[in-house]
């Protein structure tokens, strides 16, 4: 027997021709075939579309900032799928090649050979003149280290930096020392010193005869030791001069009056006398006439200065 369906109801299991299945829009919607209004165009969408909005994580994000809708969003996808391997540096590993290893460093940044890197003095050391050979040795292992060019350049200045404060003490006093010097020199040899250091290293190697080992010491003399000798050999020159002198006429023992002339005369007699001394040795007279031959010179300068003829 057949039970009757409530009135108007369906069928159990079918449903009337042109009838909405159970779940249907609502009354009042837009009939079949219409687009309401607002709705995405023509083809494929994204249901976002209608609901775009930047995830909490990612809204402080500059990049994020920038998306203002979905195409926005596809738009920075591009990009970044486009930038993905690019200029990428790639470490090589154990079994790369010498090229694979040059490529390597070459991106980092290294110069294209040794000489590429340019090393500078610190301002404090800015008047120095740089040693070539060690920044060339130094710049070699740079290259071979693989180094970046400007990191390379920092490492150079800082350590000479560190350097310097380091021995800043030692170079001021140096400084001081120097100047102690040729304070000294100036004071007892004049402004003809290096003659005059010239003329007593000839007079030493004469005394010595004829060795060349001892000759090539002399030569190798610095200026304070050789300062230290002439002292002593003016200090003896000066003894003997003082026993022996023979003032010019008009001038008194052991005196320079200021003359040119009469002072070039006088130390021209002062040789003359040590020449012809028989009893005074051999080593002294050389010595005390290097140092008359520096004062005739120191004379000579001066007279040529002012325009004298000293043999007038």
């Amino acid at each position: 027997m057949t039970v009757p369906s409530p009135t108007g109801s369906a069928p159990t299991g079918s449903a009337p021709t042109g009838s909405a299945p159970t779940g249907s829009a609502p009354t009042g919607s837009a009939p079949t075939g219409s687009a309401p209004t607002g709705s995405a165009p023509t083809g494929p969408t994204d249901p976002r579309l209608r609901g775009f909005d930047i995830p909490e994580a990612y809204k402080s994000e500059a990049w994020a900032k920038e998306v203002k809708d979905i195409d926005d969003l596809w738009s920075k996808m591009a990009g970044a799928q486009k930038l993905i391997g690019k200029d990428k540096i790639v470490f090589p590993g154990p079994n790369a090649t010498p090229e694979e290893i040059t490529a390597f460093h070459v991106k980092l940044g290294r110069p294209e050979n040794p000489e590429g890197y340019e090393f500078q003095n610190i301002e404090d050391l800015k008047e120095v003149d740089r040693n070539v050979e060690l920044d060339h040795g130094m710049k070699k292992i740079f290259f071979e280290e693989g180094i970046p060019k400007e990191v390379g350049e920092r490492i150079v200045q800082k350590y000479e930096a560190l350097v310097y404060e380091f021995q800043k003490p030692a170079i001021a006093e140096a400084a001081q020392r120097e100047e102690t010097f040729q304070s000294l020199a100036n004071e007892v040899l004049g402004e003809n010193r290096n003659a005059t250091i010239e003329a007593f290293k000839e007079v030493m190697k004469q005394s010595l005869g004829n060795r060349p080992q001892v000759i090539q010491k002399i030569d190798a003399l610095g200026n304070e030791e050789l300062l230290t000798l002439v002292v002593l050999g003016k200090t003896i020159h000066d003894k003997y001069a003082g026993e022996s002198r023979i003032p010019a006429k008009g001038q008194a023992q052991g005196t320079m009056t200021g003359d040119l002339k009469t002072d070039y005369q006088y130390l021209s007699q002062q040789k003359l006398n040590i020449k012809t001394d028989p009893n005074m040795p051999e080593h002294i007279k050389k010595m005390k006439i290097a140092n008359l031959n520096a004062q005739m010179m120191q004379i000579g300068a001066k007279a040529g200065e002012l325009g004298v003829d000293l043999f007038k």
